[in-house]
Order: structure tokens, then sequence, then C-alpha cells
């Protein structure tokens, strides 16, 4: 640049003056002066490099001020010398810059420590809320819960996931404590009547005595072998899940055995089984889980079933899934129980247990809904006080 300057300078002197065209145009930042052999001042726009040594031909670099830095060119002409100067102050802008970093270093730490202390302290928030409430839940207190709004990111789905986490243990743990007692009372009364029999027969030694007390004692051990076996069912659902083998198996024959068996239970009330089987139809059962589920069904409606009545099994079935229906003539259920009744331990008191007191643990409908959900399928029951239920088993082909 300042030599394209220089020679555009030096190529219009006229008269000892300059005379810049419209279309020569110079850069701003160029300082040039013309200066007679003696290096008097003829013309240019700037005095302040007057008393300067000429170095005609190269590019020195210069200073004024003791600042600011410039690039001079000097140009030999036959009225004497063209002398060119540009800025060159790229030094004084680095040691601006830094100053300027100097000043403003300790402001900008500072303020990116404490930004960043507030931010990551933001940030962690979350975290240190979950910290907390797993610490709490791991020394047993089930009810803490995270209260975070508006969190829509990661963490907000990580704390969302935690709170779910944390009311499905919840609640398992008081489905388990409630169990545990329910487990406990129904266990006490069978046992309570066995000592209590057993105390009889040792103060009344005769053989009418010890025949009635080990009567007795075998139901009571029989009922609380029945309890027992339940309760285990029930907590090894994890494990029968793992173990259970289905197998596409026709329904109808099946069906038919199990009829056969339960009608011998059935005869000590005069009930007659009847059953309405479809033939051909298929499902993906695990027999021995299967037949447990028709012979609690059928056993259930047995119980609550007076005396010469009847019982209809049926066996219907499309396409797309298999139909059994176990229907009693009993005492039926109130509609206000009817939400409960797969619960564990639920009795309808008022509906369900007249005539029957101790024959029925309260676990056999929970643990048929356990099997069939197992299977993939559905129960569910319909019913009426005074004429009887019917549960309705539906599974998938």
């Amino acid at each position: 640049s300042i030599q394209r300057s220089a020679s555009a300078l030096a190529a219009s002197i006229e008269d000892g003056r300059f005379q810049i065209s419209q279309d020569n145009m110079l850069p701003s930042n160029i300082l040039f002066a013309l200066y007679s052999p003696e290096g008097v001042w003829l013309d240019g726009n700037s005095r302040f490099m007057d008393g300067m040594p000429p170095h005609p031909g190269r590019i020195e670099q210069t200073h004024y001020n003791g600042h600011f830095h410039w690039l001079a060119l000097d140009v030999p002409t036959s009225l004497g010398l063209v002398r060119v100067m540009i800025s060159s102050n790229q030094q004084a802008v680095l040691e601006r810059m830094l100053i300027i970093w100097a000043i403003a270093f300790l402001p900008i730490a500072l303020l990116s420590f404490f930004g960043g202390r507030v931010i990551a302290s933001s940030a962690m928030r979350p975290i240190r809320m979950i910290t907390k409430a797993a610490s709490q839940l791991g020394k047993g207190d089930l009810s803490g819960r995270i209260m975070l709004t508006g969190q829509t990111d990661e963490v907000g789905e990580l704390v969302k996931t935690f709170n779910t986490m944390a009311t499905n243990l919840e609640q398992a743990f008081e489905r388990e404590k409630q169990f545990t007692s329910d487990a406990s009372h129904e266990m006490r009364t069978p046992i309570t009547v066995i000592i209590a029999s057993a105390e009889d027969a040792l103060h009344d030694d005769t053989a009418e005595s010890y025949r009635q007390s080990a009567t007795v004692i075998l139901s009571k051990a029989r009922e609380l072998q029945k309890l027992l076996t339940q309760l285990l069912t029930l907590a090894r659902t994890g494990q029968q899940q793992s173990s259970m083998v289905l197998e596409r198996t026709e329904l109808a024959p099946v069906l038919r055995n199990i009829a056969l068996e339960a009608q011998d239970w059935a005869a000590a009330k005069a009930i007659t089984i009847e059953s309405v089987l479809q033939t051909g139809v298929f499902a993906k059962i695990d027999l021995m889980m299967f037949t447990r589920i028709m012979v609690n069904l059928i056993d259930n409606a047995i119980n609550y079933s007076p005396e010469s009545s009847k019982l209809t099994i049926t066996l219907s079935g499309d396409d797309t899934s298999a139909v059994i229906a176990v229907e009693d003539q009993g005492i039926g259920i109130a509609p206000e129980d009817l939400p409960h009744i797969f619960e564990r331990f639920y009795r309808a008191d008022k509906s369900r247990t007249a005539g029957t007191a101790g024959r029925n643990s309260g676990l056999g409908l929970s643990l048929v809904q356990m099997l069939v959900q197992l299977h993939g399928g559905e129960i569910s029951v319909q019913s009426e006080l005074g004429r009887g239920s019917k549960f309705v088993v539906m599974l998938k082909i």
C-alpha cells in the first residue's frame, strides 16, 4: 500500500506540487510530503515528518512521540524527495489490549467464579434433592418425595422416575404390612382352636373327647395347610412366572376332567355340576396353574352354593380368545363388595360368609386373579344377591 501510494504521488508532481486526480485516490491513513533536495517542505498533507533522515528506496519503521509506530518510504524525484508514511500501530493496539485485559481480568474472573457457582448450584440442586431423598429412602422413610416443578429436561425425568419408584415402594411396603397382618390374623384363629382342643382332650381323657378333639385339630390343620399353600403361591409370583411352561392346549378335555373330579367334592352337598364345553377351543396355558385356577373357582362356587343346587361350567371361543365361565346358584355378592372380592383376605361378610365361617381364607380369588394374569388373561365377575355368581376367565388364543 505504501509503495503504490509513493509511486502514485511521485508521478503526480507538477510545478513543485502534488496533482492528485479523482481516479488516483490515496488511502485515508496515508501521510505524505514533498521535500526539496535541501530538505525544505514543499507540499503534502503533513509536516510532522520534517527533520527525519532520508531512507531512499527502503521501507523503514519509525515512531512518533514514543507511542505511534509508522512505516516510512522515501522516493527520490527530480524535484527532491517524496516521503510517504502509514500508521503501523499493532504494538500500540497490543499494549492497549494488555492494559484493558489487565483491568478487566479481576471483575471478569470474579463474575465467572460467582456466576459459575450460582449456575452450578442451580444445576446441582435437583441432584442434591435426589441424594437426600434417596438417603431417607435407604433409612426406611418411604414418604419422601422430591418437589421440583417446571423441570422438563433429563433431570426432570429423573425426578419423576424417582418419585414414581418411591410411591411404588411405599405402596408395596404397605401392602406387605397389611398382608403380614392379615396372614397373622388368619392363622391365629385355627391355631387357637387347635390349642384349645388339645387342652380339652388333656383335661377330659375319654375316648370320645380324644376323637372330637382330633377331628377339630385335623380340620383346623387342613385349613392352615391350605392357607400356607396359598400364601406361598402368592409370595412366589415372580418365580412362578419364570417357571411357567405355556403350551397350546385344547381346553375341553382338561375342563371335563376337572369337572369329573369336582363332582366328588360337590356330592357332599348334593350339588350337580353341568359342563357345556365347546370343542376345538385352544389356548396357551400352564396345565398345573390352569388346573389350580379352575379348582379354586369351582371350590369357591361349591362353598357358597346351597345344597341340591346346580353349578355350570361353560367353554366358548373364537379366533382371538377362549372364555371359561363358572356359574353357581349361591347366595351372590352384594354390589358394594364386587370391586373388592379379588383383594387378599377380603371376605364380604354380609353376603358371602353365611354358613361358611372358617372355610374360606379370603385368598382363593386373589390367587385365581394372579394366576390368570400370569397367563396374560382377564377375570371378571357378575353376581346378584340371592341368585348366584358367574366368574368369567378370558384367555388369549
